[in-house]
């Protein structure tokens, strides 16, 4: 879906709904980093999305790089960082327990 034309201001309301939502009744937004070198016009409507997140309550965001390798530990971590760099956020750690 990452290619397809996306206008976040048609879908503002209800975009804030969720997000509200998870702010209230989770740890925290996912940012999965994977795809996010493979599309570059994707990231001004990203940081969008996490400073609505933030307005809307948000103060965590979970960076994971979907790594199915070693070698792609972390990928695109630096631009994740870039990506929530002003919005306010802080990014989360998981719970040791959960490795347990």
């Amino acid at each position: 879906l990452l290619h397809l034309p996306f206008d976040p201001y048609y879908h503002e309301e209800v975009i804030r709904e969720a997000l509200t939502a998870i702010a209230r009744h989770t740890g925290g937004l996912e940012l999965n980093t994977k795809l996010l070198g493979q599309e570059p016009n994707w990231h001004q409507v990203l940081q969008l999305l996490l400073t609505w997140y933030a307005e809307c309550g948000g103060r965590t965001v979970l960076v994971n790089s979907d790594a199915h390798a070693t070698t792609e530990l972390g990928q695109n971590q630096t631009l994740a960082l870039q990506l929530l760099a002003g919005t306010g956020l802080e990014v989360g750690k998981l719970p040791q327990k959960v490795f347990a």
